[in-house]
């Protein structure tokens, strides 16, 4: 995708992800164009979609939770992170991490396996 054209890259990816329902990089970059484009709705109904196809999938399961952050959705992102992933630990509040202070500081705690 072009940057700067994410509204010219969603209906290929869309094409492309409708006819190859295996292939989960066409519905992730068409979820990340939904985004770039401010389709947040949108975008969010698509990540799930490959996420109930792909549980499993680390990248979409990460890519789909900084979604969710950038939704302020930060406790379903949570969910699907821990779902999917492991804890290294627990964010701890006495060392100030949680879900509310942002996506990559959040983060920094989580190992995924998959």
């Amino acid at each position: 995708m072009a940057a700067g054209a994410p509204e010219d890259a969603i209906p290929i990816l869309k094409k492309l992800a409708e006819r190859h329902d295996n292939v989960i990089q066409y519905r992730t970059s068409l979820a990340q164009a939904q985004m770039q484009a401010g389709q947040q709705d949108v975008a969010l109904e698509t990540f799930a979609h490959a996420y109930s196809l792909f549980p499993r999938n680390v990248p979409l399961t990460m890519h789909y939770a900084e979604a969710l952050v950038r939704a302020n959705q930060p406790r379903r992102a949570n969910l699907i992170i821990r779902i999917g992933c492991s804890l290294k630990e627990p964010p701890s509040p006495s060392k100030g991490e949680g879900w509310g202070r942002g996506f990559d500081e959040t983060l920094s705690g989580l190992r995924c396996s998959g």
